[in-house]
């Protein structure tokens, strides 16, 4: 070291990594935009992962061998992810003006007590498939280039409003992509899928 030169200390090795490494910081954001297409969403996603992934590194000195950085940081890009597409896809409908489709969104949006009283059942199942959700996307962003078009395909899916199930062809003219291509991820996503949920189900001994 020069003299006269300080060396800068960072709170954990995490954020030294982070300062040091732009294929790192490179790579977080890469991932984020797999999870969310918004171009502004994927920053604030990445800068929040980051975050916490911080929060977690100066309390346990995390990630530890063989856990890399950017495996410790994309275990919070997988959970963020899937809770900010949740959020996008029950977004409640814009303010309505017609007295009649006030009325019918009134009646749609569930008052304080059903919210109070809402099954445990559903909550636990809200849990289950959300860590099922960032399984199968944690898988898929895992493969690199062949995982895209599965992520692809799930985040069109989760943009879909209500039920809608876009059909094959639908899918592959909005991905640009052959029929065949989407059949084929299609199998691929009930394979990792149904992992997915055996693993889930495992970690929270057999529920839901």
């Amino acid at each position: 070291m020069s003299p006269g030169v300080a060396t800068k200390l960072y709170a954990s090795a995490l954020e030294e990594a982070l300062d040091t490494d732009r294929k790192l910081v490179a790579q977080i954001f890469f991932a984020a935009r797999r999870h969310l297409w918004n171009e502004a969403d994927a920053m604030d996603l990445a800068q929040r992962s980051i975050e916490h992934a911080i929060i977690l590194a100066r309390k346990t000195g995390e990630p530890k061998p063989p856990k890399t950085f950017m495996q410790f940081v994309g275990s919070f890009l997988n959970g963020n992810g899937a809770n900010a597409r949740r959020t996008l896809k029950r977004k409640p409908p814009p303010v309505a003006y017609d007295e009649e489709v006030a009325t019918h969104t009134k009646e749609k949006a569930p008052d304080a007590h059903e919210v109070l009283t809402r099954p445990v059942e559903d909550e636990a199942e809200d849990r289950f498939n959300a860590r099922v959700e960032e399984e199968v996307f944690a898988h898929f962003t895992a493969e690199g280039e062949a995982g895209d078009l599965p992520l692809a395909m799930l985040k069109l899916a989760s943009e879909q409003e209500g039920d809608k199930e876009l059909k094959n062809q639908e899918m592959a003219d909005r991905l640009q992509r052959k029929v065949r291509d989407i059949e084929n991820a299609k199998k691929r996503i009930g394979r990792a899928g149904a992992a997915a949920k055996a693993k889930v189900r495992a970690e929270l001994g057999g529920t839901p």
